[in-house]
């Protein structure tokens, strides 16, 4: 797993990996993010989050939807490169 090493970087970047990865939100459909960009260049792969939730081995179906809890851990934690 490919950790966060910042969010929200700018107007476009939603996250900057620690490999220096940049993901846009124009490449985001709702499950991958369609391609990164490393230093400048298409890396050519696709970038699946991994939730805490995943990363804990927590069961969704036990947390109370849009709780405190439930935000903690659909987290993002990171990316799968594919």
């Amino acid at each position: 797993m490919l950790l966060i090493k910042g969010k929200n970087v700018n107007n476009s970047i939603d996250y900057v990996l620690e490999d220096g990865t940049e993901l846009y939100k124009i490449d985001w459909n709702g499950e991958i993010y369609g391609n990164g960009f490393k230093n400048g260049k298409d890396t050519n792969c696709t970038y699946k989050p991994v939730y805490r939730f995943q990363a804990e081995n927590l069961d969704l179906d036990t947390i109370e939807e849009n709780s405190e809890e439930w935000n903690e851990a659909t987290e993002i934690l990171g990316f799968e490169q594919f």
